[in-house]
Formats: structure tokens, sequence, C-alpha cells
């Protein structure tokens, strides 16, 4: 069953601490081009890598890899190398797609990893040491799992119709939301954060650990 698959992208800004600490050698990865380097590093077998390869040697991949697990892309294409792994992921039926190493580096590359989470609201999460982001769906109560007290950041990146929060420090019920920082730093008062909104584009940014 294709449950979790982790993408190591290929951000300069490597935290190889903490993609250690994730166990990965054990679990389903595809490395995003030069994200191969990690899994090299990390004594990870990829079982896709995916790319163009302008950051690294197609060559010396295939010498690394068996070649049918990689997959070479134009440099010239209307898509990043990360979106070509969600995609692929996406059609190869995983429920869960954790992207890795995909912030930092240049800001344009990290928006862009960012927005890829609307593809599939839900199912694409971009996670690092510090936080984890995903895009919650619209026209259902989202049921949020948080630790009492943990904190958390609603991103809207169009204007929300009818947003409710409920189980939060700053509770909403039924309001519109502009592009602005409302919805900035909140805080859960149970473990179950309640999450609801008619219409928009809604990233919910989750820390891990204190504000």
């Amino acid at each position: 069953m294709n449950d979790i698959i982790y993408l190591i992208s290929g951000s300069p800004e490597i935290d190889f601490e903490y993609l250690k600490s994730l166990n990965l050698n054990k679990k389903k990865v595809y490395a995003i081009d030069s994200g191969y380097k990690i899994c090299n590093r990390l004594k990870i077998i990829p079982k896709k890598i995916i790319g163009d390869f302008d950051s690294s040697s197609y060559k010396k991949v295939v010498s690394m890899y068996d070649e049918e697990k990689v997959f070479k892309y134009p440099k010239k294409k209307n898509k990043s190398d990360t979106e070509l792994g969600i995609d692929m992921a996406l059609s190869n039926g995983y429920k869960k797609i954790i992207v890795l190493n995909a912030t930092g580096g240049r800001i344009d590359h990290e928006f862009f990893n960012i927005f890829l989470l609307l593809k599939s609201p839900g199912k694409i999460v971009v996670q690092n040491k510090l936080a984890e982001m995903y895009a919650i769906k619209k026209q259902i109560i989202n049921k949020i799992k948080l630790k009492k007290g943990q904190y958390f950041s609603l991103l809207p990146l169009s204007e929300i119709k009818n947003l409710s929060i409920k189980n939060a420090e700053y509770e909403l019920e039924n309001k519109d939301i502009q592009l602005n920082s409302l919805t900035l730093s909140n805080r859960a008062l149970s473990n179950n954060l309640e999450i609801h909104f008619d219409e928009g584009k809604l990233l919910i940014y989750i820390l891990k650990g204190k504000k």
C-alpha cells in the first residue's frame, strides 16, 4: 500500500541532523535532482531520482543508481523538479507526500514550493525541523490534532469566505478574510483544533516547538 512518500528537494540550506533523525533509510523516498547527494550522504536508497540535473551530473547519477530509477527531464520545461516529483507521487497513489529540504535558499523557489501545496490540500506537506505546512480543504470541518498550547498560523493565499476557527485562543465564526495578517500566530486551546471555510485558498503553518 502506498501510504507515505518523502521527497528530498535540493535547497542548499541542508539540515543533515534533522534529516538523519527521520530515519529515512527505512522509508520510501524520491530524490529531487541534487537531493540524491543528500540520500547518498545519509545512506538512503531512493525509489526514484527526478530532475533536469542542471545542478548535478546525470552521468554520475546513473552510475550510482539503476537507470530505470532515474527520470531525466529537459532543462527548459514548464514545471520545477519538485513539482514533477509531487506529480509523480500523486500519480503513484501516495496518500501523503512529505516534502523535505524545500525551504531556504532562493526565496522564489521557496514560495513556489509552498504554492505546490494547493495541488492536493491535506495530502502534500512541506516540513522542516521547526514546522510543517499544508493546504486546508474547503467546505468541510478540518479537525487538526495539535497539542494544547501549540502555535499555528493560517495563511490566506486569496480572499477566504466564512472562516471559522474553534478551540483556539483567537476564534472566528463565519468571517471573511482578506490578504492580511489577522490569522497570524494563534494557539490551540485543546487537542482538537477545528477550521472551516467555504471558499478560498488557505494554508496552515504548525510550529513543532515553542513560539
